[in-house]
């Protein structure tokens, strides 16, 4: 068994050291130059500075050195996953396929394992895994404890993904329910921008577990309405990657939300951040998703209104607030 990273990024780079504890790993980056120096200096210094790259992890911008590995984990940004889907169209349609991007196509409004399968239509969806939980590249790099989750409609795949990214300090636990897990990853990052920007505001701890208690609900709806299963929200992929990406500074969609809050525009954040914060592109596909299942989702909605108007100000953080009074659930 070896295995193939596509994208080095800070999460595609955390996923090689990881299954470099048990297995030889190809890391794959388009960029030329890019790929020479992390190959020689074994350090990605632009994502992860610090942190050393073991031998057993071949750095390459070369695309046929991926054919040799056993299972392809797609670690890009959703805005460019199709493209890397069509560009390793040549591998065995056979070859089991792990996203671990958390987010939804903005054209399309498709989860990542349905790009997959749109973008190459010979692929089986018991070939197709998705990754998801509390999983913050840069401490699970300096070996911090953490777990995930790993679903797929196969077991077998799922128990194969286990079985090459556990670790002593990082737990991987399985399960069958693609579609919760996914959808879990995609609503967290649009809801850490809403909590950010609470945080930006300096309106507390209790509007912040206010907002999260409340959004679970709201994702745990959705989720089960598009056929999930409602217990994989009480888990790692629901409640656990909601807390970490909503309290964490290392959380980008949170970092987000906090300048926003600040007062700062989204193209001035966008400047100042290297990294894509998923919950900036998915928010108004999410917000699609939902009305088109009839599911309120009014975090989500207010979300998408400050993305769509570049910035936020108090009456938008009002609005949200205080809503008409209901029951709980």
């Amino acid at each position: 068994m070896s295995i193939a990273v596509i994208g080095a990024g800070s999460w595609g780079t955390t996923l090689s050291i990881l299954a470099s504890n048990n297995t030889d790993v190809v890391l794959y980056t388009r960029d030329h130059e890019r790929a020479q120096e992390m190959q020689s200096s074994r350090e990605n210094i632009k994502y992860l500075e610090g942190i050393e790259i073991p031998k057993n992890i071949f750095i390459t911008a070369a695309q046929e050195e991926v054919q040799q590995a056993s299972h392809v984990i797609f670690a890009v940004p959703s805005i460019g996953f199709r493209d890397s889907i069509k560009q390793f169209s040549f591998l065995d349609p056979k070859m089991p396929y792990i996203s671990v991007t958390k987010g939804l196509e903005q054209s399309s409004d498709l989860r990542m394992s349905q790009v997959i399968q749109d973008a190459d239509p010979r692929k089986e969806m018991d070939s197709i895994a998705v990754l998801g939980g509390p999983n913050l590249a840069r401490e699970i790099a300096q070996l911090y404890p953490a777990a995930t989750l790993v679903a797929s409609s196969s077991i077998e795949l799922a128990k194969e993904v286990q079985s090459f990214l556990m670790t002593k300090q990082f737990r991987v636990y399985i399960s069958n329910d693609t579609i919760g897990c996914e959808i879990g990853g995609i609503a967290k990052n649009v809801v850490a921008i809403a909590v950010g920007i609470g945080d930006g505001f300096n309106y507390g701890d209790n509007a912040k577990a206010a907002v999260m208690t409340r959004a679970l609900a709201e994702i745990t709806r959705l989720g089960v309405s598009q056929g999930g299963i409602s217990s994989t929200f009480s888990g790692l992929a629901g409640v656990g990657d909601l807390m970490a990406t909503c309290a964490s500074s290392l959380s980008r969609n949170r970092t987000v939300g906090f300048l926003l809050g600040q007062g700062k525009t989204l193209n001035e954040i966008k400047e100042i951040t290297s990294e894509i914060a998923e919950g900036v592109f998915s928010a108004n596909s999410l917000n699609r998703i939902a009305q088109m299942a009839g599911v309120e989702m009014p975090i989500v909605s207010a979300v998408t209104k400050v993305i769509e108007k570049g910035s936020v100000s108090p009456k938008d953080v009002e609005d949200l607030m205080t809503r008409p009074a209901s029951a709980e659930f």
